[in-house]
C-alpha cells in the first residue's frame, strides 16, 4: 500500500491528468445518450401473464395504438371538409415509419369495408374511397356506417359527432434502430406532423393512446440534467453551510460528479438508453456519494484536530495519525466481491427477473461504486498536494506531506 500511495504522490499530476482525460472522454460520450422508454424492458418477459399477452398481441395486433379524434365544432361528421381531413391524415399515417399499414383503421382506410347483402349474395366495397360531396353521397355513407355496426363507436361515435383514426405502432426493427427511428417520441412526432396541418377553427383534433403517453414520459425524463444541476447546487449550499470553506464545498462534490459523468459517459459509449429506471441513477449517485464524501472529509478533520502537529499527541507519535479515518476505506475494499456478485446476479437474471431495464440500471449503478472507490482513494491522497491548507502551524511542508503519507498507509486490514 505504501508503494502504491508513494507512486501516486510522486506522479500526482499525471494521475490527475489521466483522471481528467478520462472524464473528458466520458463527457464527450454524454452526447450519445438518448431517452427511450421501451415497454418490453420494464416487465419480466418470463412471466406467464406477460408471455401470453405478447403472444396474443403478436397474433391479433393492436399492441401500441394511437387514437386520433376529429370532432367538428358545428354539425356532425358528414361534412366534406371533415371527411377530407380524415382521408389526408390516414394517407400520411400509411406512409409513416413504424405504423402498421395493414392495421390502420379509419373511415377512409382501405380495410374499412361496406358489406351489404344482395340478391346474388353480398357486395363488398371500400367504405369511403372518395370523399363524398353531395347530400345523397353523404347520406349513403351514413347508411353504410349504420349498416355495418362494427364500426360504430370505433371509427365513428354513436352520435356521429366524432371520427377516429386508429394507428397501431410496432416495435423498432433493426433497420429502424440503424436509421434512428427509435423511441415513442419519434413516433409521436411523426403522428403530430400528419395531424397538425389539419388543425383549424372548424374542428377539434385530439391525439391520445399508448405512443403519445410514453412519448410524454420520455420528454419528462429529459429533465434529469436540470434536476441534477439543482441537486448539485442544493448539496453545495449544504456543504458550504456545514464547513464554511471552499475545500469543504468542492471536494465532497468532486467524487460523485466524476462518478456520475463516468457512469453516464459509459452508458453513452455503450449506446444504453435512459429509461424510467436509470434516469434517477445520476441523482441517487450524487446524493449518496456526496454524503459519504462529507463523512470522510469531516472525519479527516476530526482526526487532524485530535493529533494536530505541534501538540502533545503529535510529539508522542511524531506523525499525524489519520489511520482511524482512512481505515474506513477497508469496508469499501471488502465490498468489491459484493459488487462483483451483484453484477453476476443481474446478468444471470437472478436479481433482475428478466427485466432488461432493471438489469441495465443495476449494472450501470455499480459503475459509480468502482469510480467512487478509485477517486475517493486518490482524492484523500491528493491532500498531500497542499498540506499547508490542512496544517496551519509552522511545520515544514515536506514533513507534513510525509506525515499524511504515513497515515494513509496505516489502513486497517
Amino acid at each position: 500500500m505504501r508503494n502504491y500511495i508513494e507512486w501516486i504522490v510522486r506522479f500526482r499530476w499525471a494521475v490527475v491528468l489521466i483522471i481528467l482525460g478520462l472524464t473528458g472522454f466520458f463527457i464527450k460520450n454524454l452526447g450519445n445518450l438518448t431517452v427511450i422508454i421501451d415497454p418490453n424492458t420494464i416487465v419480466p418477459q418470463s412471466h406467464p401473464f406477460v408471455s401470453t399477452t405478447l403472444k396474443v398481441e403478436e397474433v391479433f395486433g393492436s399492441r401500441y395504438v394511437a387514437v386520433i379524434g376529429i370532432t367538428p365544432k358545428e354539425g356532425d361528421v358528414f361534412q366534406p371538409n371533415v371527411l377530407s381531413k380524415v382521408q389526408r391524415i390516414t394517407q400520411k399515417l400509411s406512409e409513416t415509419p413504424r405504423v402498421v399499414q395493414t392495421n390502420l383503421l379509419s373511415i377512409a382506410a382501405s380495410r374499412a369495408k361496406d358489406i351489404k347483402g344482395t340478391a346474388e349474395g353480398m357486395q363488398v366495397q371500400q367504405m369511403m374511397e372518395e370523399v363524398p360531396t353531395s347530400p345523397e353521397d353523404l347520406a349513403a355513407l351514413k347508411d353504410a356506417l349504420i349498416r355495418n355496426d362494427a364500426y360504430m363507436n370505433s371509427v365513428v361515435s354513436e352520435d356521429f359527432k366524432t371520427l377516429t383514426i386508429l394507428a397501431e405502432v410496432r416495435d423498432a426493427s433493426a433497420e429502424d434502430k440503424k436509421e434512428g427511428r427509435v423511441g415513442f417520441t419519434y413516433v409521436s412526432d411523426r403522428i403530430n406532423e400528419a395531424v397538425d396541418p389539419e388543425r383549424d377553427d372548424s374542428v377539434t383534433i385530439e391525439v391520445t393512446g399508448y405512443p403519445p403517453f410514453i412519448a410524454l414520459i420520455e420528454k419528462f425524463a429529459e429533465r434529469t440534467p436540470l434536476l441534477l444541476m439543482i441537486a448539485i447546487i442544493i448539496i453545495g449550499i449544504i456543504h458550504f453551510e456545514a464547513f464554511r470553506t471552499l475545500q469543504g464545498l468542492i471536494l465532497p462534490l468532486v467524487t460523485p460528479i466524476i462518478a456520475v459523468i463516468w457512469a453516464l459517459g459509459f452508458m453513452g459509449l455503450a449506446k444504453v438508453p435512459l429509461d424510467i429506471f436509470n434516469t434517477l441513477t445520476p441523482i441517487l449517485v450524487l446524493a449518496v456519494g456526496a454524503g459519504h464524501a462529507v463523512q470522510l472529509l469531516k472525519r479527516y478533520y476530526e482526526e487532524y484536530n485530535i493529533a494536530q502537529p505541534g501538540g502533545a499527541e503529535y510529539t508522542k507519535t511524531k506523525f499525524f495519525d489519520a489511520s482511524r479515518i482512512l481505515g474506513k476505506l477497508s469496508p469499501i475494499m471488502l465490498g468489491i466481491p459484493v459488487v462483483w456478485g451483484l453484477i453476476q446476479g443481474y446478468q444471470t437474471g437472478e436479481l433482475s427477473d428478466g427485466v432488461a431495464a432493471v438489469l441495465r440500471v443495476g449494472s450501470i449503478s455499480l459503475i459509480p461504486v468502482w469510480v467512487f472507490f478509485l477517486w475517493a482513494t486518490i482524492r484523500l491522497i491528493m491532500y498531500v498536494f497542499n498540506p499547508k491548507s490542512i496544517v496551519s502551524d509552522k511545520n515544514s511542508i515536506a514533513a507534513n506531506r510525509q506525515a499524511v503519507i504515513d497515515s494513509i498507509v496505516k489502513i486497517g486490514p
